[in-house]
């Protein structure tokens, strides 16, 4: 169905200043084997049959691939938007839905009381003006687009969720995650807010004043493409819209398996298969998203890697209330525990616990302590604390540590020439109070470290799915103790090109299906352990070589002055107070 097409980009470099165009050929209608691609749009209105089109295309020509790509188990939300009869209606009922994630910005959520919520179930309550004030206009908008691309229900948190009934609420805010996974499509709302909403839906909101640059070149015409790559959209902070700097969105975007993305002023959809652009012609793509990197996670192995790009980007977003930092991921975090033995305790890996608390701030800027605010205890979500050893405990990019002892990695062994492996030297303890007694406390078992010895003892047979390579020339030289000689390959796991992915070492490998139960540990903030302790000294490198250098690094020395490694202080301030000492 897809069919692959092509831009031109042309580069000029004027004053030491590079510009760039991203140039599209328009199609000629009735031109056969016209190479164009491009199309001239609209400048007010969106092309909604487009959209419903892509829909369509997406469910008939992709099937399982996009039905449920993270494997997420069947969920109901407790209430959906009718928007034929327009009201709230019971959603026990087994029917597909629409999602709608957006920001409020500025606007305050309107508050709908139980009285109110009983009113919203009558039939059209939404179209009276009693009511008007509740729906605002991101939802209406959602509302029109549900319709328009042939859906009749809508799940909207605003309205949905019965934020009057704290206990229920707080159960349903649990749900989000899987609530977004099993919609049949997300719609994406970047371009403003519940206020602005999405602009260019003709008869229900302003023009879209849509500025397209069409060139003339002899008998064709070229446009100047408007559209980023997705992925600039949402990775560089300098281009990215409010959407993609707030905290609860990062979840409900990874979580959608289909989207319908409002951004400059166009429309766009993403799946697992394609993503498809309103400049472009019907079902053709040029671009492409960065390889899924829950992929190799959702096939049941525990790559922490993998996991990184999440929780760095995430962690970079900002919230209205810092303690929602592990309950805006939490949906996510469950989704992953499938593949994680013993889940996640506050965004940390229990199966890889001490390597997996060696997170450090990424870049120089440094990390800013999340601090709780004032709102009432009974209105937070469960598991709201802020423990200073889980990065979730801290804003800002953060490097998480992998496990390159486990799978072969091309860019530590050619880069930085190291496989690392922890060996616990203590045992960990989590609970609730710092005050709770030995026997109340629980102990965190790093399961791959019990097992790690009995997955290197190559005399046994291999469990299910992986085969013995030998090591070619050009494999790493440096493998974690216990391994040489051979590499592994698993038969479930390639690489986007093609190469299977290889592993220092055989395991057991699960394999994640819809019936798979997440597991998530009681979420307890309080560490313990008996350890020795050492006194270090360190140094910062002087003014001059600080340039190849960083603020927020200090070399730490033994007591003979041998370095011995690094530290990363957590915040910039840290490393500036550092040198004044």
């Amino acid at each position: 169905m897809a069919c692959k097409g092509s831009s031109v980009n042309i580069s000029q470099l004027l004053s030491n200043v590079g510009y760039s165009w991203n140039l599209l050929l328009v199609k000629k209608i009735g031109v056969p084997d016209h190479p164009g691609n491009g199309r001239v749009l609209d400048t007010d209105w969106v092309d909604i049959g487009l959209v419903k089109k892509w829909k369509h295309g997406c469910i008939s020509f992709h099937g399982v691939k996009c039905g449920n790509p993270l494997k997420v188990w069947p969920t109901r939300p407790a209430w959906l938007v009718d928007v034929q009869k327009q009201c709230v209606v019971p959603g026990h009922e087994p029917v597909d839905y629409v999602a709608i994630s957006y920001t409020y910005g500025s606007h305050t959520p309107p508050v709908v009381t139980s009285a109110a919520f009983k009113g919203l179930q009558k039939p059209f309550a939404l179209a009276t003006p009693e009511f008007s004030d509740l729906v605002s206009p991101i939802i209406r908008h959602a509302m029109y687009l549900t319709s328009a691309i042939d859906e009749r229900y809508l799940w909207a948190d605003a309205l949905c969720v019965t934020h009057h009934d704290p206990e229920a609420a707080s159960e349903q805010l649990r749900s989000m995650g899987a609530i977004y996974a099993n919609a049949v499509v997300t719609i994406i709302a970047t371009d403003g807010d519940s206020g602005p909403a999405i602009s260019g839906l003709k008869g229900i909101f302003n023009p879209r004043g849509l500025s397209q640059n069409v060139i003339r070149f002899g008998d064709e015409r070229l446009i100047l493409r408007n559209t980023s790559f997705l992925d600039e959209m949402i990775f560089f902070p300098t281009r990215r819209q409010s959407y993609y700097q707030r905290g609860w969105t990062c979840q409900e975007y990874a979580m959608a398996k289909r989207k319908i993305i409002s951004n400059n002023l166009e429309i766009h959809w993403v799946c697992s298969c394609s993503l498809w652009h309103e400049e472009l012609t019907l079902f053709t793509e040029i671009d492409n998203e960065l390889h899924p990197q829950s992929n190799i996670v959702m096939a049941g192995f525990p790559d922490d890697s993998s996991l990184r790009r999440y929780f760095d980007e995430y962690n970079q977003r900002s919230l209205a209330f810092e303690e929602d930092a592990l309950p805006a991921l939490s949906g996510l975090l469950s989704v992953f525990s499938r593949s994680f033995e013993g889940g996640f305790l506050y965004g940390i890996p229990e199966m890889f616990f001490e390597h997996s608390l060696c997170w450090r701030a990424s870049g120089t800027k440094g990390l800013q302590r999340r601090i709780a605010s004032n709102r009432p205890v009974e209105s937070r979500f469960e598991s709201s604390a802020l423990p200073s050893w889980s990065w979730l405990g801290w804003k800002g990019s953060v490097y998480t540590r992998s496990q390159t002892g486990i799978r072969v990695d091309s860019n530590y062994i050619s880069e930085e020439e190291y496989v690392e492996e922890a060996f616990p030297i203590t045992e960990w303890y989590t609970s609730r109070l710092p005050t709770d007694p030995q026997e109340q406390r629980r102990r965190i078992r790093s399961i791959w470290f019990e097992k790690r010895e009995g997955c290197k003892d190559f005399t046994k047979p291999m469990p299910p799915g992986w085969k013995r390579v030998p090591v070619s020339e050009n494999e790493p030289l440096l493998y974690p103790d216990g391994c040489s000689k051979y590499l592994f390959e698993h038969e479930s796991m390639l690489e986007p090109y093609g190469r299977p992915s290889e592993w220092y070492c055989p395991f057991p490998v699960g394999e994640i299906q819809e019936s798979t139960p997440p597991f998530t540990p009681e979420q307890t903030q309080y560490l313990f352990c008996e350890a020795s302790q050492a006194r270090l000294s360190g140094y910062q490198q002087d003014s001059v070589k600080l340039q190849y250098s960083w603020d927020n690094e200090a070399k730490l020395c033994d007591g003979l002055g041998k370095d011995i490694g690094n530290y990363t202080f957590l915040t910039r301030k840290q490393g500036i107070d550092s040198r004044r000492m």
